[in-house]
């Protein structure tokens, strides 16, 4: 995480300077800290997949130990009666039909819901906007050319499709399966 900052802020640095004797220079510089950077976001996101289903793991383990310990007390009474999936989440290992009364498995939800942001947001462990933003222009590129790609098959009237079946077609000879 700290030579990911470390490469950020050299590529923030190097984008503030521009002297126009060194500009080649200072292009090329950057070009490797681009480089540089997009490996260790792509180390960081491999991290992140290997320890995506341990902590996913603990934390089913951890909310089955608080259901069963914590089964019929009521936690918290919440001042409205929630809408839809919230009102079975919050009212989860209750009895009664009393909505308001919030259970173990909603606050501990709701509580991981809210750390998770916070944590996120403190540690800036989400990827820049500027990257996001990149990779999702570069997808959009990619999902237009697909689709233009199937707007021309589609528009040439089929002719590809009938030539590949003709080519597929199986003919018997001698008693065995021979293609054209």
């Amino acid at each position: 995480m700290l030579e990911l900052d470390k490469v950020r802020e050299e590529l923030q640095k190097e984008d503030v300077k521009s002297d126009t004797n060194a500009k080649k220079k200072l292009e090329k510089k950057k070009r490797g800290l681009e480089i540089d950077l997009a490996t260790h976001t792509r180390r960081v996101n491999a991290m992140k997949m290997k320890l995506g289903p341990m902590t996913a793991m603990a934390n089913i383990l951890f909310l089955r130990t608080l259901s069963a310990k914590f089964r019929g007390v009521v936690l918290a009474t919440l001042p409205f009666t929630p809408p839809g999936m919230l009102k079975n989440l919050t009212h989860r290992g209750l009895d009664g039909e009393d909505f308001t009364q919030m259970g173990c498995t909603g606050f501990y939800s709701l509580s991981a819901m809210i750390a998770r942001a916070v944590v996120q947001k403190f540690f800036e462990v989400s990827p820049p906007r500027s990257v996001a933003r990149e990779a999702w222009e570069k997808s959009q590129q990619r999902t237009e050319a697909i689709v233009n790609m199937f707007e021309r098959d589609s528009k040439s009237g089929g002719g590809n499709a009938e030539k590949k079946e003709k080519k597929n077609k199986v003919k018997m000879v001698r008693g065995s399966k021979k293609r054209r």
